[in-house]
């Protein structure tokens, strides 16, 4: 695990130092960031898992720099150290509204230095002294298996749809408590994206799925609803026990019905490139398109 200490404790600490964070800051981030890569390295030889929780990166990760990093080596950046307590130094959400602390646009600085270093590092060699504790990634099957058997199904496939056994399973609840989250227009809402709470907006939304009132829960892209993953994957287990769709741009899955769009687009980040996202309908299976029609059509009459 020298490897992952080296990047933790030299490079990620330099580069935390550089922005002015203080010592037991970058201590508690690097840990964090440390904690993650042991923990999704520890599964690192067992590929069909390996495949399924990269997944929950793939799609931002496929347009990540260097592109000609391996697209596993990106995803386990997008997981272990974009979507780690770093959230917290580039958010500005929380009670105090705390300045940034890492600017977006020196987001792609950040992970893409990760990237370069992580693509010249041995990772099966790595993951032999990870260990095999019980972890954030490892539990993840045994706590949501509704949700991980759509997104198995979408790991294991390359076209843009394919079937997998919706039989419903136990799974564990929702995260309980509320998320700090500040108020934007029009009732949105901006959390924290690694908060493994639930702000009003979406447990609003959550319940329209509960009671039946709405059959399909739609959120452009991973990231958009949360980068804390046993957080999305609480969301989308729920989503399926409650027999509805959960639809993303490129994702979609529900009733034994896994869907992507073949190739992956990149998730938008704003309304603009949201709205576009819902008409663009290349790669995509007939049910995938119709879908996205319905968000569309509903977009323009709201």
């Amino acid at each position: 695990m020298h490897s992952i200490q080296h990047y933790c404790g030299s490079i990620l600490n330099a580069r935390l130092r550089g922005y002015g964070v203080n010592k037991d800051k970058r201590r508690a981030v690097c840990d964090d960031v440390e904690a993650r890569l042991r923990a999704l390295l520890s599964c690192w030889h067992d590929e069909q898992f390996r495949r399924t929780v990269l997944l929950l990166g793939r799609e931002e990760a496929q347009f990540w720099n260097p592109s000609t990093a391996p697209l596993d080596v990106r995803a386990l950046v997008v997981l272990c150290v974009r979507n780690s307590a770093i959230e917290e130094l580039a958010s500005t959400v929380g009670s105090r509204h705390q300045a940034q602390v890492i600017p977006d646009e020196d987001m792609p600085l950040l992970t893409g230095e990760a990237i370069e270093y992580f693509s010249k590092v041995d990772l099966n060699t790595a993951a032999t002294t990870a260990g095999t504790q019980p972890n954030l990634f490892r539990t993840l099957p045994q706590r949501f298996p509704n949700a991980w058997k759509a997104l198995a199904a979408l790991a294991a496939s390359s076209q843009a749809s394919s079937t997998y056994d919706a039989a419903v399973l136990p799974a564990e609840g929702l995260p309980a408590g509320a998320a700090q989250f500040r108020k934007l227009a029009r009732n949105q809402v901006v959390a924290s994206a690694i908060d493994a709470s639930l702000d009003p907006q979406l447990a609003n939304a959550l319940n329209e799925i509960r009671v039946g009132r709405v059959p399909v829960f739609i959120v452009p892209g991973f990231s958009r609803l949360t980068r804390n993953p046993a957080k999305l994957l609480a969301v989308i287990d729920y989503v399926l026990r409650h027999s509805a769709m959960f639809v993303t741009n490129n994702y979609a899955f529900g009733g034994g019905c896994a869907l992507q769009r073949v190739p992956l687009q990149r998730p938008p980040h704003d309304a603009d490139e949201t709205e576009a996202a819902w008409h663009d309908k290349t790669g995509l299976a007939p049910q995938h398109a119709e879908l996205l029609g319905l968000v569309a059509a509903h977009d323009e009459e709201a």
